[in-house]
């Protein structure tokens, strides 16, 4: 991996756990956040990801486990999910994992429950505060990551290094019948 991708990583994970979740926890069903690259060795912190597209595990004391796909970037909130849909280099996305998601966890294969696109006040170097967080039940999500759907629920836009993003509008979302919540930060 490289350098700089794992710094953004581990800033990700750090502002999720740190500044998003105290903000969510209590509208997500309680319980704390540990990172996947904090409680496992690494291969199998990075196989969790490329496979199962899990950031972090919600624990919730006396009840259980599931896992939650996260996105923080930092900045203003944009009132969007982003998915990664293709890769310059070719090489496996979320958007691809998703494809996948529901076939998978129906032969048993874990996936995540939850999906949290997150905005997060300040830099990557000196975050300042939740601005924003959406929520939505991954199912939901998922079923909207169809052509069919491009337009209404999601758009395409290549990005400055030459990878796709799936752009979905929240109100979009709303409107092709996703549960979408939105947690409005102190900043």
């Amino acid at each position: 991996m490289r350098a700089d991708v794992a710094k953004d990583l581990t800033a990700s994970a750090a502002c999720f756990k740190d500044i998003v979740w105290p903000e969510i926890s209590e509208m997500c069903g309680g319980g704390h956040i540990v990172p996947v690259e904090g409680v496992t060795v690494s291969e199998f912190a990075k196989t969790l990801d490329v496979l199962s597209g899990i950031d972090a595990w919600q624990v919730v004391d006396g009840v259980g486990v599931r896992g939650v796909a996260s996105r923080v970037q930092w900045g203003r909130d944009w009132g969007t999910f982003t998915v990664r849909k293709s890769r310059a280099s070719g090489s496996k996305t979320e958007w691809d994992k998703i494809a996948e998601a529901r076939e998978l966890a129906l032969r048993g294969f874990v996936r995540p429950h939850l999906v949290v696109q997150a905005y997060v006040s300040g830099t990557r170097e000196n975050p300042t505060g939740l601005a924003a967080a959406y929520v939505v039940a991954a199912p939901d999500l998922y079923r909207l990551c169809q052509e069919q759907f491009r337009g209404t629920a999601w758009k395409e836009r290549t990005i400055y290094d030459g990878n796709t993003m799936a752009v979905f509008d929240v109100n979009g979302l709303r409107r092709s019948g996703a549960k979408v919540a939105r947690i409005a930060g102190a900043v």
